[in-house]
């Protein structure tokens, strides 16, 4: 500091502290010569009548004080009080006289209807202070005239309300501590914008926010809710950034152009009625709404919608994108509804982890997410690549178009209940996906008793589809998903979907109830049938040895088949087993998708395939080729037929 500005600051609390002292003599030289007056006059309970001489005084005992008065010009006057004064209400305290200039004034039901003090003002600026009725009140009782009567003004520093706060015309120097809504501010004339609220003074008091004694901050000490008209972004960001523990929001619409960020060791909590709200008149922003990130962060209650477009999600969280240098862990966010808009690329919540590279640096593990209610995005939960670790429960969604959980490169997280309520037609319940970055495929992930609707008046809803590189995850689905169709293009998952008997394959999948794989559907399973054929096949012929009738709609037949070629004449051997589903889809083609396949032996020489007729029949067939030798082929065929449809007859698969 500059010797001329320390100079210039002393001399102006020289001024001050004078102009206190001054004020304060003032007071107790006229209560001083009140007393001296009052000194052996008698105490009476009515004044004397006839009106005695001038100069004379007697004390008037009232229910609020005791009266001096004087005879003045032949009539009675009042000319102050003895002791301090106690009226009953605010109401008879303004209709009151005989105030001395700074003399205090007691109210017995005041603020609160609880006793409230008051000083009187009936000098100087007086005048220019707007008597509101509650904390600055007009002296009536002083004179006729308002501009000379003076004020009796509150010493109180509670507020009934923000209202009352932003009403007060006090002024107050800096550090004076005042309370409003059970919230704590401070005057601080240096708060920057957005961190406090102004009252009615000329100029205007700041009155920054404290934290309560539990480190928690009311908004509602910054802004109040509006229509449209007042941005919240910077203002809840700041009450969150000083704020110790919790941020609480009360119920209202809060416009936010911006994102709201609640960073490490930060909570955010919207009571019930609370909506941050992002409008498109005002603000063209896609960034998420509520961004939930770092460690220890935590979000509860209330609503977070947006107007615009949101393909980074209504609600982010973990890490803000795929570069933030920082660790995300342990972040929390439950009882909320998210309301987005339903076009393509919008995602409900996306959860994004920066360690994502192949020298991961920054993680984000170990969130969770409880009793969230997802409406309006073409996806609702997405993870992307080396989310790890998180929890999701009860996590409800409505208006999707595309999925409603979508795994890319996450791994070993874990979803229990949930429900995906009516959505667009063939929504996928779950969807894994291959990485497309980072060094982890959608592995080790666990939804348990998920449950999903159809679209009205549809059955081409999906419960799950999983990518080749997507294995160990367990998917279990209770029995409300809709057809139960997945699409399934690596087998090394427990899928269960609560319908039927299970059927395992040589991969180790254990499947019960309604999927597709590759393509094709399988529905619960139905009758089960074993055959076997042999016969001679001459050199580069074919011949059909299996016939199967594909019934309308969701049936599916799983065809297992084994064939062992043999040519001794060659001393060519080959051996070939293959697993087909097969299922006419609603167009009526038949759909034909190998499962899973495995040759040995001479290879080249003998085949497998199908041939689709148009009457929904599909026949399998064996070929030769030529080798020359115009010899035959022994070929030994063994086949068994499973259809998932219990109402598929027995005597519709064949083998010819």
């Amino acid at each position: 500091m500059m010797p001329q500005q320390f100079d210039l600051l002393k001399a102006s609390a020289i001024t001050e502290i004078q102009e206190d002292l001054e004020s304060v003599v003032s007071l107790y030289r006229d209560q001083a010569e009140l007393a001296a007056i009052a000194a052996g006059a008698p105490l009476v309970t009515s004044l004397t009548d006839p009106v005695p001489a001038n100069g004379s005084i007697e004390l008037l005992q009232t229910g609020a004080g005791t009266q001096i008065h004087e005879v003045k010009i032949g009539a009675w006057v009042q000319i102050g009080w003895l002791g301090v004064p106690l009226f009953p209400t605010i109401a008879a305290m303004s209709q009151a006289s005989g105030f001395v200039n700074g003399q205090t004034v007691d109210v017995e039901k005041g603020f609160n209807g609880k006793e409230e003090h008051f000083f009187a003002k009936l000098e100087g600026d007086a005048a220019a202070l707007d008597a509101n009725g509650t904390t600055i009140i007009d002296a009536e009782g002083m004179g006729v005239d308002p501009a000379t009567r003076g004020r009796l003004i509150s010493r109180r520093t509670e507020y009934a309300s923000l209202v009352e706060l932003g009403n007060d015309t006090r002024s107050f120097g800096d550090g004076v501590s005042v309370e409003a809504e059970g919230q704590r501010y401070e005057t601080d004339a240096s708060a920057p914008e957005g961190s406090f609220v102004p009252n009615s003074a000329v100029p205007p008091v700041k009155f920054r926010v404290l934290p309560t004694q539990t480190g928690a901050l009311a908004y509602s000490a910054f802004a109040k809710p509006s229509t449209q008209t007042l941005d919240n972004t910077a203002s809840l960001n700041y009450a969150l950034e000083i704020s110790q523990n919790e941020v609480v929001v009360p119920s209202g619409v809060w416009r936010v152009d911006g994102p709201i960020d609640v960073l490490d060791g930060k909570k955010l909590h919207l009571n019930q009625g609370a909506n941050l709200k992002r409008f498109a008149e005002h603000s063209d922003s896609t960034d998420p709404v509520l961004r939930v990130l770092g460690v220890g962060s935590e979000a509860h209650g209330g609503q977070v919608e947006t107007e615009n477009a949101h393909p980074d999600g209504v609600l982010a969280a973990g890490h803000k994108d795929l570069v933030e240098l920082r660790n995300a862990w342990w972040w929390k966010v439950t009882s909320m509804t998210l309301l987005g808009v339903k076009a393509a690329g919008n995602r409900g919540i996306k959860v994004v982890n920066a360690d994502n590279s192949d020298a991961p640096i920054f993680a984000n593990y170990f969130g969770s997410m409880s009793n969230i209610q997802v409406r309006g995005s073409d996806v609702g939960l997405e993870l992307l690549e080396v989310a790890n670790a998180h929890q999701f429960f009860d996590i409800q969604f409505w208006d999707l178009m595309t999925a409603a959980y979508r795994l890319r490169g996450a791994f070993e997280n874990m979803f229990v209940g949930g429900f995906v309520h009516a959505c667009d037609p063939g929504i996928t319940c779950i969807q894994l996906l291959n990485r497309t970055t980072g060094p982890h495929d959608t592995v080790g992930n666990q939804f348990l008793g998920i449950g999903m609707e159809p679209a009205t008046g549809t059955a081409n809803e999906f419960i799950c589809s999983i990518e080749s590189n997507c294995s160990q995850n367990t998917i279990q689905a209770f029995g409300n998903c809709a057809g139960g169709f997945g699409t399934i293009a690596n087998t090394n998952n427990y899928i269960n979907a609560s319908y039927g008997e299970f059927y395992t394959d040589a991969s180790r999948a254990i499947i019960t109830g309604s999927h597709r794989i590759d393509g094709a559907g399988y529905q619960r399973r139905g009758p089960n049938i074993s055959k076997s054929k042999k016969g001679q096949l001459a050199e580069n012929a074919t011949t059909e040895v299996l016939e199967i009738e594909v019934g309308f709609g969701t049936s599916c037949v799983i065809a297992s088949v084994d064939i062992t070629m043999a040519n001794s004449a060659l001393g060519h051997t080959a051996v070939v087993s293959k697993k087909y589903a097969l299922r006419r889809d609603a167009d009526g083609v038949i759909q034909v998708s190998e499962l899973s396949g495995d040759r040995a032996g001479t290879q080249a020489a003998y085949d497998f395939d199908w041939r689709i007729n148009d009457d929904y029949r599909a026949f399998g067939r064996i070929s030769t080729f030529n080798n020359g030798t115009g010899t035959l082929t022994d070929y030994s065929l063994e086949v068994t037929l499973t259809t998932l449809d219990e109402n598929v007859p027995v005597d519709k698969l064949k083998i010819i």
